[in-house]
């Protein structure tokens, strides 16, 4: 007697739930009405399904694969049989790739929502391009099988449950030693491939949480990063033109040994939005190969280490040259630091607290545009160091250090701008141009300090342009209009050296 058929209906094996990426699936329908021979068409929304050995005309067997990048959701089987069109909604669903602390790397799990792998390191193993990996809140460690240093695949994400509660944990863990016993706790979290996205996890522990070696756009979103025994996010010089994006509103980046972003491959793009960055050197770093760099930051409170260590970076070599950054609405807790003869520099809306050995800004490069921000320096260095190039300061407040600014070359205009509580010098002009306000543009702005001290100071010698000076008040004094020829000692107000010009009016 010939074999009954099983009751209507679909059986999956190993189960109806799947993820991305999964070939090893058998799907049966049975109909004990018949009809289910040679059908003419199978289709399982974007699936692969391919009839199979086994079929007959009351079971029809079919092998089916997720392709990698499937968007997760249930699908419906549709078979175009002798009988007509029979459709079975909701025949399997596809799930990102899982891994929890509750799931397991055998057999018995391959590794969906239904069964998840237990490690990171086995999720990433079966991903492809364009796959997400969901990894449940729990500890990702040596302990539970992860070994580290992955090279992930082009366009995955890697998505924990929780920023607090998903944690990768590196061989230095978080105490600082190696947990489990490493032979190297010299080890990175991930090596991205291209079109990597990290979001709502932390990673605990490692040399580099994120090291960029090959050409990659690389996303952070919502991602803690502590306990680095290296810089947190390094960009190595072989990865030219990669990018990296680090936003959120809470995230936090901490490195106790390094700095918190470091950059040194030429066309490097960094982008930051919100979170807060400390580092024990510098929290943004661009290093010697970082030609035509970008650093654009917003909303970030920055924090640096301490003497010589900055909140801002960029290196000046042979090689490095052109980078452009541009900070808005930030606060550093750390100074600014361009040494870069080509560079831009464009600050808006932000706080620069400096209580170390270093000035608020140095700047050594082309244009410096600041707007609209505070300068706050309570050790016996210079709200600004301007040693070349053009600067514009508008709306800006410089409050404290030995001299407000030392403007060493270059050329500067101030305009609604504040230098109060300084040592001994508002402005010093070593040599170049400075212009604070003209007959036809007031300059509006305000130096007060010691009265043994001076709001403006010209020392330059030699032939020069003569500084323009129009509404601007000395420690609540307004000069008279008309050419003032030094040499001028006026403590608490200006000295102008032999033969240097200071032109003022009123407008």
């Amino acid at each position: 007697m010939p074999t009954p058929p099983a009751a209507d209906g679909t059986v999956v094996l190993p189960g109806a739930v799947v993820r991305q990426g999964q070939t090893d699936i058998t799907l049966t329908l049975n109909r004990a009405a018949g009809g289910l021979a040679n059908p003419s068409r199978v289709t399982l929304d974007g699936l692969s399904a391919v009839v199979a050995s086994g079929s007959s005309d009351v079971r029809l067997v079919l092998t089916v694969s997720v392709p990698h990048g499937t968007a997760p959701g249930k699908r419906t089987l549709q078979v175009m049989a002798a009988t007509g069109e029979l459709t079975i909604a909701d025949a399997v669903e596809v799930t990102a790739i899982t891994a929890s602390p509750a799931g397991a790397d055998g057999d018995a799990n391959w590794g969906s929502a239904a069964a998840p792998f237990r490690t990171l390191k086995r999720a990433l193993a079966v991903a492809g391009p364009g796959d997400t990996v969901n990894l449940l809140d729990g500890l990702y460690d040596g302990a539970s099988g992860e070994s580290w240093d992955y090279q992930t695949p082009p366009q995955v994400s890697i998505v924990g449950q929780s920023r607090a509660g998903t944690i990768l944990r590196g061989p230095a863990g978080a105490g600082g030693s190696p947990d489990p016993p490493s032979p190297s706790p010299s080890i990175s979290g991930v090596r991205p491939g291209d079109g990597l996205t990290l979001r709502t996890l932390s990673l605990a522990g490692f040399q580099h949480a994120v090291s960029v070696e090959v050409t990659a756009a690389v996303t952070l979103d919502e991602v803690d990063i502590t306990g680095a025994q290296d810089e947190a996010i390094v960009i190595a010089p072989a990865a030219q033109g990669s990018t990296l994006t680090v936003q959120g509103a809470a995230w936090s980046i901490v490195s106790t040994a390094a700095s918190g972003i470091s950059a040194d491959a030429p066309g490097a793009a960094v982008t930051v939005n919100g979170g807060t960055i400390k580092a024990a050197h510098h929290g943004i770093a661009f290093g010697e190969h970082c030609a035509a760099c970008r650093l654009d930051l917003q909303g970030t409170a920055v924090t640096s280490g301490g003497d010589d260590n900055h909140a801002v970076f960029v290196l000046a070599s042979d090689t490095a040259l052109g980078t452009r950054t541009e900070v808005a609405s930030a606060i550093f807790n750390g100074d600014i630091f361009v040494d870069d003869s080509s560079a831009t520099l464009s600050v808006t809306g932000t706080s620069v607290v400096e209580a170390f050995a270093n000035n608020g800004i140095y700047f050594n490069g082309a244009q410096l545009a600041v707007k609209d921000s505070t300068i706050t320096v309570t050790s016996p260095y210079y709200g600004v160091q301007l040693q070349g190039g053009v600067m514009t300061l508008s709306g800006v407040t410089i409050d404290g250090g030995t001299y407000g600014i030392y403007h060493s070359a270059g050329t500067a205009t101030l305009r609604g701008t504040t230098i109060k509580n300084f040592a001994y010098v508002g402005y010093y002009l070593s040599t170049g141009d400075l212009d604070l306000g003209t007959k036809d543009e007031t300059g509006g702005n305000t130096f007060s300090g010691p009265d043994n001290g001076y709001g403006l100071y010209v020392a330059r010698l030699g032939p020069a342009k003569p500084v323009t000076c129009s509404n601007t008040s000395f420690n609540g004094e307004l000069p008279l209009p008309g050419d003032v020829t030094g040499a001028v000692d006026l403590k608490g107000r200006f000295f102008i050296n032999v033969g240097e010009v200071v032109s003022f009016s009123m407008r």
